[in-house]
């Protein structure tokens, strides 16, 4: 009695405490005002050598761009919105945005031209059942081979001090080749790894997925020869032949003769579908980056700094996030924090190398 009333207060309390909104405040970090005399910064859209949807190319740009940005914010320069780089791109024809028209079905359309209603009203009623959703077309090919010259000319239209470029090589998530259990599941250990064992690594997944299954088949075919269950072992019950000097015979009750047959072929089935199913996940992804950044000085037209970088994220475990959005926007902010910060390490070195032989000098006389 004491625990179903232990039982009824947690989900009285779940039930009081489910019932609001939870939100999730990230604080932005701190940033001075930018000043009159900040030097400006253009952050020029990185191209993708791979094949990249649109969307997701202005995605991984803003991200990028907002990376660099706070950087760029938080030691006193000017970075110029996205926007405006967008702009730029709509006026050389790499950027078009196409309004697309409403998928009003004809019959729809009749129905509404024969109704007493006036045009304002028909036209709003489609917009309701069709929504205009423009279409962004990006000449990613074109936008590659903009020479540096071109870039710099954009950067001087612009008015800005600094010009930062540069290239994504490598833009992907992949399946990760681990037989770690902790990363990819311990079911799917004990059919992957001797299936890698017994017949190598796979051509393609069809193929590595009939492994696995011939594993799980062999695994509960083993597991079967050895089970009771759902096939039980025949129970005999004697019965007396009416004189005692006669041998009892015996008449099966219960089970089946043939249970280990059936008991090691039903199980055999239950592994191949486990391991089907462990095959459909399972798996450990890991994301792939590799971002260069250069930094042009623009009214010199002197490129003063160069760096590149090649990221991978995986999950650590099989409870850790696994979604390919989550691990790109990982590598992407990594990959950014690192150039960046290795950019001001580049920069400010030689002036603190400098003014430290300036002290040493003074001291020295």
């Amino acid at each position: 009695m004491k625990m179903a009333k232990l039982v009824l207060f947690l989900l009285l309390l779940m039930a009081v405490t489910a019932c609001g909104t939870m939100v999730t405040v990230k604080s932005p970090p701190q940033r001075g005002l930018i000043t009159k005399e900040a030097k400006k910064v253009l952050i020029f859209p990185l191209p993708v050598y791979e094949e990249i949807d649109p969307a997701v190319w202005l995605e991984l740009n803003l991200q990028i761009f907002e990376e660099v940005a706070d950087s760029f914010q938080s030691q006193g320069y000017n970075p110029l919105p996205y926007e405006t780089v967008l702009s730029f791109l709509a006026e050389k024809g790499f950027l078009s945005v196409e309004e697309q028209t409403n998928t009003v079905h004809p019959s729809v359309l009749m129905t509404l031209e024969e109704a007493d209603w006036s045009t304002a009203m028909r036209e709003e009623i489609i917009k309701a059942m069709g929504p205009q959703t423009p279409k962004v077309h990006l000449n990613l090919e074109q936008l590659t081979y903009l020479s540096e010259k071109e870039l710099l000319d954009s950067a001087r239209a612009q008015g800005v001090d600094l010009l930062v470029c540069g290239r994504v090589s490598r833009f992907r998530v992949r399946p990760e080749e681990t037989l770690n259990p902790f990363r990819i599941g311990f079911l799917t250990f004990l059919t992957r790894a001797p299936s890698r064992l017994l017949y190598g690594a796979p051509q393609d997944d069809q193929a590595g997925r009939w492994q696995e299954m011939s594993v799980g088949a062999l695994w509960g075919g083993l597991i079967g020869a050895q089970a009771k269950d759902p096939f039980e072992p025949p129970v005999y019950k004697a019965r007396a032949q009416g004189h005692p000097l006669l041998a009892p015979s015996f008449k099966k009750v219960a089970g089946d003769a043939h249970y280990e047959t059936w008991n090691t072929v039903v199980w055999g089935l239950l592994g191949a579908s486990m391991a089907y199913l462990t095959s459909q996940g399972g798996d450990a992804p890991e994301a792939l980056l590799t971002l260069s950044l250069s930094v042009y000085d623009v009214p010199s037209g002197r490129k003063i700094w160069m760096s590149r970088t090649e990221l991978k994220a995986v999950p650590e475990t099989v409870f850790a996030p696994h979604s390919r959005e989550v691990l790109l926007e990982q590598t992407i902010k990594q990959g950014v924090d690192l150039l960046m910060k290795r950019f001001w390490t580049d920069l400010y070195a030689p002036k603190l190398a400098m003014s430290k032989e300036v002290d040493n000098d003074k001291d020295t006389k």
